[in-house]
This record gives structure tokens, sequence and C-alpha cells, in this order.
């Protein structure tokens, strides 16, 4: 969906677009900020930017908030960057998931696989 735009803000102010929200760097963590549908429209350029950041950072944070749907190939993305994070040495936490993206989360046992808090 077009409405699922990821800029990477790096300490420089430079502003780069790519895809998926917004992200923020704050000491050594990577915050990015994801919106909309995560879904096989999405995924692939969200996973790609989200991979671009893993040797930056000594944690990643995936804020959730915005999040209103995903699918499968949200899921699978999720667990692609936790094992490329894992890989590393960077540290992966997902934040604020929506009641109905956990739902998704917990019925497929991701839950228990990725880092939510």
């Amino acid at each position: 969906m077009k409405d699922n735009i990821l800029k990477n803000e790096i300490s420089e102010n430079e502003l780069t677009q790519v895809a998926g929200g917004t992200a923020e760097d704050v000491q050594n963590e990577l915050v990015i900020s994801l919106s909309g549908m995560l879904d096989v429209n999405e995924s692939l350029s969200i996973q790609k930017s989200v991979e671009a950041q893993l040797g930056s950072t000594n944690t990643l944070i995936l804020d959730m908030s915005g999040v209103t749907y995903i699918n499968s190939a949200g899921l699978r993305m999720l667990l692609t960057v936790q094992m490329q994070a894992n890989r590393k040495g960077c540290r992966l936490i997902i934040r604020n998931v929506s009641p109905d993206v956990m739902q998704q989360l917990e019925l497929t046992g991701f839950a228990k696989a990725l880092n939510i808090q």
C-alpha cells in the first residue's frame, strides 16, 4: 500500500525514503516504526530496508503501533529479520503490537519465537 513509507533518519539529518514507516536512531538503538499492512506487497521491501540497518546498531526496535494487518508474508518477514539480526549480533525487539496483529502472532506460534514487548 502507498501509505507504508519508511523514512530512515540518519544522525546528520539526511532523510532517505524506503518502505514501511519511520526510523529514529537513539544511542545505538534504532527504532523503526512500521505502519499499514504487512502483506505480500510490502513485506519484501520492508525486510530489505530493515536488514540494511542491522549492521549499524546493537538493538533494533520495530514499533508496530501503526500496523493494522499482517498476513503470512508479514509473519515470514518478521521471522527472517529476527534470524538476520541474530546472525549479526543485533538484538531485535518488537513493540506496541495491536491486539489483532498479536492474535495472528499467537495463533501461528510466532509470539514465542519473537522478542515481543
